[in-house]
């Protein structure tokens, strides 16, 4: 993941407007690197890791390649505003390689699918807080196509827990994005398909415990001497105190 993160800080720190020619994309050959990128995760995708660490490995080091296309988007050379539109164009895409890694013909493993959802709820923010809910809106379609492939073959509460993810880009997104942001994002909490009436009652049940926890762990976040950046609940308090309520 450091390799990754430290190669493309290298070619984002490269990043410059020609003054002899303004109008050339400064981003082009960050646009070239991340097609071939793209290209990389997508072939790296159709490998089954069986749930061994290097699933999660290959998954870091794509979401260290979308925290240095995010930095780019919020803290653009100068000069290079009007080219930021490559960027976003670039990102959105790998955003949605996230889910590759968990196809509905593989069994999933709890702990890297609730990582790779909770950063995924944790780069939504990111995206909210500088103002581009496409992103986000990204971010909760890849958490929301992970639930369809994997929803029917995993407890009821790792489900809810993706379902939190998705409730967490929406509580932000009411608040800098609007209530049909919102309203969108949790329209895509959604059970599986033909799940029996009792079984639909425990995974409401589930759902219902893990908002509840979702609560009590906003309203008690923030009181940790050390960083939580990874964690959804830390950083939407976080959010908040940034964005209050109007």
């Amino acid at each position: 993941m450091k390799l990754a993160s430290r190669r493309w800080s290298k070619i984002a720190a490269k990043i410059k407007v020609d003054p002899e020619r303004p109008w050339n994309d400064p981003f082009a050959d960050l646009s070239e690197a991340a097609e071939e990128v793209r290209g990389h995760y997508r072939r790296l995708s159709s490998i089954d890791f069986q749930g061994t660490l290097l699933a999660k490995w290959v998954l870091d080091s794509l979401d260290a390649i979308l925290k240095v296309l995010m930095r780019q988007i919020a803290h653009p050379p100068s000069g290079a505003e009007e080219f930021i539109s490559t960027v976003v164009d670039d990102l959105k895409p790998l955003i949605t390689w996230v889910g590759g890694f968990f196809p509905a013909d593989r069994p999933a493993k709890g702990h890297h699918l609730s990582d790779a959802t909770a950063n995924l709820a944790v780069f939504g923010l990111d995206a909210l807080d500088k103002g581009w809910p496409d992103i986000a809106q990204t971010c909760a379609e890849t958490i929301e196509r992970i639930a369809d492939n994997v929803g029917g073959k995993i407890s009821a509460y790792n489900l809810a827990d993706i379902h939190v993810d998705l409730e967490v880009i929406a509580r932000a997104g009411e608040r800098t994005a609007g209530k049909a942001f919102a309203a969108n994002v949790r329209s895509m909490i959604s059970l599986p398909a033909n799940l029996d009436q009792d079984s639909q009652k425990h995974h409401l049940e589930a759902r219902a415990t893990r908002f509840a926890q979702l609560d009590e762990a906003v309203s008690k976040a923030g009181r940790r001497p050390y960083s939580m950046k990874a964690d959804p609940a830390e950083r939407l308090h976080a959010f908040f105190e940034i964005h209050p309520q109007r």
